[in-house]
Parts: structure tokens; sequence; C-alpha cells
């Protein structure tokens, strides 16, 4: 087995709460139909946020688009725990990145607001490139971008489709759950954060 030198992050539910999921669960609903459908087409570029509001606030019935941004933005928060991870393996000297299903203007200002960017030597951005996970397709992209090979890599993401196709790919796949097992996992892996 390789030496592991870059670990890549998905965004919602990792280092940042999913305000989608968190929304639907508030709200009684799940993730199908409408819901499914405007987040994928905002995945991939083929809808604006503002469109994607508004699905959403069709869909639930009786809120406005202009509630359910307030909702989102009010329900999800940043993990400190995880940045903190990701902030030692910086210090370890690890490459880290950033790859997430999103529009650049959802995931744009959170990143700003809590000045993540520098935390991460490449983002790639679902809607920039017009590929979601689990598609093989985004982890080839992040990969070459970072010029390394699927075997030198890690890959943390909770949801377990996507861990299962990085996997796939060779790349060494963690299911996030939280900050602590992300931690133990991690150390599995032969990944010390110092």
């Amino acid at each position: 087995m390789s030496e592991i030198k870059v670990v890549i992050f998905d965004f919602f539910d990792v280092v940042h709460g999913d305000p989608q999921k968190a929304w639907l669960r508030e709200n009684g609903l799940e993730r199908a139909g409408v819901f499914a459908e405007a987040s994928d087409n905002l995945d991939t570029n083929q809808i604006s946020l503002d469109e994607y509001y508004q699905l959403y606030a069709t869909g639930h019935g009786s809120k406005t688009p202009e509630e359910v941004r307030a909702e989102f933005k009010e329900i999800a928060k940043i993990d400190p725990d995880t940045v903190a991870i990701i902030k030692k393996l910086r210090s370890a000297k690890y490459v880290t990145a950033l790859v997430s299903n999103t529009t650049t203007d959802e995931i744009g200002p959170i990143l700003d607001e809590h000045e993540l960017r520098p935390l991460f030597d490449a983002i790639i951005i679902s809607s920039e490139v017009g590929i979601r996970k689990p598609n093989p397709a985004i982890f080839e992209l992040i990969l070459k971008e970072l010029g390394v090979e699927a075997n030198e890599t890690l890959f943390v993401d909770d949801t377990l489709d996507n861990v299962e196709a990085a996997v796939a790919l060779g790349i060494g796949g963690i299911h996030h759950t939280d900050a602590a097992n992300l931690e133990k996992q991690l150390a599995s892996a032969g990944v010390h954060l110092g």
C-alpha cells in the first residue's frame, strides 16, 4: 500500500452541515421528486440557486423562496472539529482538497465567511465542471489537478455511494460520521496528524 499524501473532503455534512438534508428533515420531507430533481440540477449548473429555492418553496407549498433561503442559512453550521483536523493535516504537510456536489453560489459565501479556501490545495465544485459525485469522472479530475495517483489518496464523504465510487478507482475511502471517528479512520490509514 502506498503512503497517503492527499486527503480529499466532501463539504456538506463533513466540513459544514448540509442545509438541504437538515431542512428536509425539519419539514418532514424526503429528498425525492421535486427536491431531488432541484438538487441534482443545481449541482450540475442546470438551474440557478434562485430557481432552486423557488422549487423548494413550491415543493413545500406554504413557504416563499426567501423563507427557504433564510432557513437554509440558519439551519446548518460549520463543524469546528473537522476543520481542526484539516488544519492538523496541513500542519503535517498533507495535501488537502475539496470535492462538493453544489453550486459556487451556495458554497462560495460559506467558504469566504469562514475563511476555508486556504485550507484546500484544490477545490472542485460539481456545478463548475458539470459532473456530480458519484460519477468517477469527478474523482479523476481532482487526481489530475493534484497530480497524484489514486493509491496515494483518501476520500472522506458522508454518502456511502460516493465513498464506494472513489474506492472503485483505487482511492482510499472513509465514510464520515463525525470528527472523532474521522480521526480514528485517518490513523488506521496511516495518516499522522502530529
